[in-house]
């Protein structure tokens, strides 16, 4: 799998922490896309930690998930 693509999901920062989480040890994954899933700050933030271990992510959608102002 090297393409993800979760939009319009309703995820939410729970969902998205436990994706994160499991992305902490991705070795195939390069493309994720969880545009309009309402992650907020808190799912951005599991995002952010993740990205500082994966180094196969490439490219990361997070458009329309209530993340600021």
């Amino acid at each position: 799998l090297n393409t993800l693509y979760l939009d319009h999901n309703n995820i939410g920062p729970e969902g998205t922490a436990e994706i994160a989480k499991v992305l902490c040890t991705n070795k195939t994954l390069h493309t994720l896309s969880i545009n309009g899933n309402n992650i907020g700050p808190e799912g951005a933030a599991e995002i952010a930690k993740m990205l500082r271990t994966n180094k196969t992510l490439h490219t990361l959608s997070i458009n329309g998930n209530n993340i600021g102002p």
